[in-house]
Order: C-alpha cells, then structure tokens, then sequence
C-alpha cells in the first residue's frame, strides 16, 4: 500500500492512496458474498447464483462500487493513521483505477485540524476573587438547615390565621354544576402561600376547626383555563385541621440533627469549609476563563474548518435535547421559554462550538509546547475507575436488554469502518468514552490520555499564571464570568 499527500488548502489536503491488486481481488470476493444474498437471480436459490452469473444480471459495474466503497474506507484510515493525519468531517472520494488485477487507486480529499501556535502560554496576567467566607454567609446556611428541619404540629389553636397550614375539604361549582380539577380531599394549604386562586385562602382565614363555609370567587381574566377565566367560582370548603410549623432553634441539637455533629461550632465549622471550598473552585474557574480568553485571543486568526464547527454545534444541539428531556420539555418549549428563535439559538450554540474548538486548539498548543505528556500510570490511575462503571453499565444493560437486540459483530464492523463522518460527530464523552451506534460504550483510552493532557496544559498554564488577588466588590462580573469558565471548561471536561 501507498499513500501520498498534498496540501490543497490551508487546512485541507489530498491523499492518494494506492492498494494491491490482492486487496481488491479480496473486495470484490466480499462485494459478491454479500450482494448475492442480496439479488434474486432466476434459476437458483438465494446465495447459490455463481460469480458469473451474478455479474450478468448486476453487472460487472455494481460489483465493483461496492468493492470501492468497503475499499476505500479501509484505504482511507490506513492512509491517516500512516500519515498521522486529524481529518475532520467525512472525506470526498474520488476513484482513479479500479480494475481487477490492477491495483486499486483513488483520491481522498478531506479538512485536517489546523496546528496553533501560542507565542505566550506562563506568566500571564490574571484577576483572581480574594476567598473570603463572612459570619453573615455561615448564617445564612444555618437557617436554610432550619427551615428544612421544620416540622409541621397541630395547631394549639382552632382559628384560621394567616401563615397556618390548613387541612380542608374542598368543592367548586361553574354555574352551580362541578369541574374537572375543582374538588380536593386532606389538601394541605399554607394561608397566604398564594398557591390558590386570588381571594380563595382569604376565605379560609378566620374560620374554625370543623367549619364549613360556602364563598365566591372571580377568577382573572388571564387565567389559564379558557371556561373558568374571568367567570365567579363558587366553593363549598370544610377546614379540616389546623397546622403550624415548628423550626428549629439553632443549637447544638440542630447541628446532631443534621450529622456526625456534636455542637453547633463545628456544624459552622463544615459549612465555613464547604463554603471556602466553593469559592475556591469559582475563583479558579474565574482565573481559567482569563487564561483561556488570552490563549484564544493569540489564535483568534487561525483558520478553523468548518466541520469542526458543525460537529461540535451537533454535539451541543443533542446535549441540550437530552437536558431538555430530562426536564420534560423539547426545543421549542424551551424557545418559547428564553423568547428567543431557533435562529437565535443556533447562532449561540455556533459561538459557543467555536469558543470551544479555539479553547482545545490553545491547550494542544500549550501541551505540544512545554511538551505535557500522560504517562500510563496516570492514565490508568484515570482509566481504572471509567471501565469499572462502564461495565457495570453495561451488565445492568444485559439484563435488562430483550432477545436479539445486540448488533451482530458484522454490523459493528460494517458502522466502525462506514467513513468516519459518523463517528466523528459522536466524539467523546466527557472521560473518553466512545461508544459505536447499536453497541454498549467503551473506553478509548487514548482520547482520554489527550483530554487528561489537555486539562495538565491548563493547570500548567494556571499555576504560571500572574496572579492578582483583588476584592470580590471590585469584580462585579466574577460570577457570570465563573459560569462562563464552566462552558469554555467544556474544551477540557468534553
């Protein structure tokens, strides 16, 4: 086998890839097993038709493109990994020689990933949020723990007031008849919570224990019920109980009610730590945004192909499907929601892909220059614990997984050697996890060497940072700036 290549554009190139004519000869063997139990031939049972004869009725032409195509394929991730080529997007194929006998010779036009350079990657200057926990902050959790240790007691007294939680019966009437949605058994109603329609819990306010009342309210204009909006509701309801809630004091009790806790000190204690710690990984993050806006900013000129563009707006478009999804909502729920068109969103999504290509195409450049590497240690110190949650993962598929719904290993061969479009677009996870459609993810360990190299070459860069230590007041923008880190963190995380 051969392979030449040529630089067609700044970031494109040409590979010519030359096979032996055995290779074809086996192709062509491959394409005739597996279209002749493809094509019915007249005069013999599927499978059996011979070469030949198979070739009459398809013709010899057919038989040979799809030998090209499983060919060219193979040809092609031979040719990148002998040439140690980062193609982006799938390839344009064009055939130069296919003839039996002959040796099989096509042409592979395709985007690599273009080399930055980064002229200053240590000593740069930076801003960083001095961490400071206040008295006032420890406070606050405290009395947050309170109120989610209170307890609801039964009232030591029978009058409805402002603030209790009421146990009632109710039931509304439209035009004296019943509603779908407007009667309720043992609801539990905090009075003034506003949970009800306006002028409903004012009703409840002032009666007894055991009380049944019987009142009308004007429902808004703008309710979201078209046959109940701006019509009089009238509502039998029956209080039922009354409740109040105790919170907590805070004392030492509090502090064993929440853990391994003997005194409200060192219940302070945890949360100055917990709160420290935060702030600590917010100001981190607050300085690797710095970083990596300098580090971009050197390469802001550098071209970047457009498919490493596309691929991660599809990486990003499907991760927001899947955190929508667990929300219970789609895409357009969601602009309906942020107000903004599909139009709007793409184009956030697209500056986003290209902060985060710049982010990784910057750290590439730091690793190759300071020379980061992984070494196997590391790696497997990593590696150990993903394949154990992997195959956990994939055990708990296995049971679960009914009869016959594995791919058979030649349908993972046909997707792993499909060109690398597809693959491509699926990437990563966050860890280097890889996984094949139709088959449980894996581990691909040398990606995650490179995402552990490129998170080392922003900790080198960070820890060679010019650190200023300045007062929060004086960043009013350090937060949305830390939340902003987390997304250019994706170039490292993903």
């Amino acid at each position: 086998m051969r392979a030449e290549v040529a630089r067609i554009g700044e970031n494109r190139v040409e590979i010519e890839v030359e096979m032996d004519p055995q290779q074809l000869d086996q192709a062509l063997d491959r394409a005739y097993r597996k279209l002749v139990q493809q094509v019915n031939v007249p005069g013999f049972r599927k499978g059996k038709a011979p070469r030949s004869v198979l070739e009459r009725q398809v013709g010899p032409e057919v038989l040979r493109q799809e030998a090209a195509q499983a060919l060219a394929g193979e040809g092609f991730e031979w040719a990148v990994r002998e040439r140690k080529l980062e193609p982006v997007g799938q390839p344009e194929v064009e055939t130069v020689q296919l003839e039996p006998g002959k040796p099989f010779v096509f042409k592979a036009r395709v985007d690599v990933k273009p080399e930055a350079q980064v002229a200053h990657y240590e000593g740069l200057p930076v801003k960083k949020p001095r961490v400071e926990v206040k008295p006032e902050e420890i406070d606050a959790l405290v009395e947050r723990t309170r109120q989610d240790l209170a307890v609801l007691e039964v009232a030591d007294h029978d009058t409805a007031q402002p603030g209790d939680f009421a146990e009632i019966d109710y039931a509304g009437f439209l035009d004296g008849k019943p509603f779908a949605g407007g009667a309720g058994k043992g609801s539990l109603l905090q009075l003034g919570s506003g949970r009800m329609v306006a002028g409903f819990e004012e009703q409840i306010v002032g009666m007894k224990t055991g009380e049944e009342k019987t009142f009308t309210v004007k429902f808004p204009e703008d309710y979201g019920r078209k046959e109940l909006a701006g019509k009089d509701v009238t509502f039998r309801v029956t209080l039922r109980e009354l409740k109040t809630r105790r919170v907590p004091e805070a004392d030492d009790e509090l502090a064993k009610q929440v853990g391994p806790y003997s005194t409200l000190a060192e219940l302070r204690a945890e949360y100055e730590k917990q709160l420290r710690a935060r702030k600590e990984r917010a100001a981190r993050k607050y300085v690797e945004s710095q970083v990596l806006e300098q580090l971009r900013g050197q390469i802001q000129d550098l071209a970047i192909p457009e498919a490493m563009i596309l691929e991660r707006m599809h990486t990003e478009w499907a991760e927001l499907e899947r955190d929508l999804a667990r929300q219970g909502l789609s895409v357009e729920q969601y602009e309906a929601i942020t107000r903004q068109s599909q139009e709007d969103l793409l184009k956030s999504i697209r500056n986003s892909s290209e902060i985060w290509v710049r982010n990784r195409l910057a750290l590439e450049a730091v690793a190759r220059q300071a020379n980061i590497q992984v070494d196997d240690t590391e790696l497997e110190e990593k590696a150990k614990p993903l394949e154990e949650a992997l195959a956990r993962g994939r055990q708990q598929d296995s049971q679960t997984q009914p009869d016959g719904a594995a791919a058979e290993p030649g349908e993972a061969r046909t997707r792993r050697h499909s060109h690398r479009g597809k693959a491509h677009r699926r990437g990563t996870g966050r860890s280097g996890e890889r996984q094949a459609e139709g088959q449980a993810p894996v581990l691909d360990r040398e990606r995650l060497r490179n995402e552990l190299r490129l998170s080392k070459a922003l900790d080198y860069v960070v820890d060679r940072a010019d650190v200023q230590e300045v007062d929060p007041a004086e960043l009013a923008s350090a937060q949305p700036a830390a939340e902003k880190a987390e997304e250019s963190q994706a170039a490292v995380e993903k």
